[in-house]
């Protein structure tokens, strides 16, 4: 839970901090954080919405994604009890990015096309203020730069 608290983060799947479990924990409203061990989406409504989402495993980007409205949740909480309960809007949001984690799936899997965005900040020049500034990638421009971030130099004989 630090690494998501740390990182403002309103979910994280185990897989992100290296561990092979299927647990996640989800933020469900301020005060609640929801850890769900072998999370599973039973139910999903047909109504979605598209909101914009980012990721901790893809810092400095966003995109718009659409989701359903509503699902149902089964699952074990941190004592190992069975839970089912139903979710919509943001809570059901983030647990759904979150059991995609799981899967192998990640937002930019999924987005809207033409509305992935690099975000950056600068001062704004008349109030001094920090500012967001969004700029328009594609995602070849984005796996490019991951793709620079990762690259293993070669040993030069």
């Amino acid at each position: 839970m630090a690494t998501m608290t740390e990182a403002e983060g309103v979910g994280l799947a185990a897989p992100q901090v290296g561990v092979s479990k299927r647990v996640i924990l989800a933020r469900l409203d301020k005060e609640t954080v929801l850890p769900v061990i072998n999370p599973e989406i039973t139910q999903r409504s047909a109504e979605a919405v598209v909101a914009v989402e980012g990721c901790l495993s893809i810092p400095g980007f966003q995109a718009d994604v659409e989701r359903s409205l509503t699902i149902t949740l089964k699952g074990q909480d941190a004592d190992g009890n069975r839970i089912e309960m139903d979710l919509s809007e943001f809570p059901a949001r983030v647990v759904q990015h979150e059991v995609d984690h799981l899967d192998g799936k990640l937002y930019i899997d999924q987005f809207v096309p033409e509305t992935l965005s690099a975000i950056s900040y600068e001062d704004d020049e008349e109030t001094g203020e920090e500012q967001v500034v969004l700029t328009p990638v594609t995602l070849e421009e984005l796996r490019s730069c991951f793709a620079k971030a990762t690259r293993v130099p070669t040993a030069t004989r």
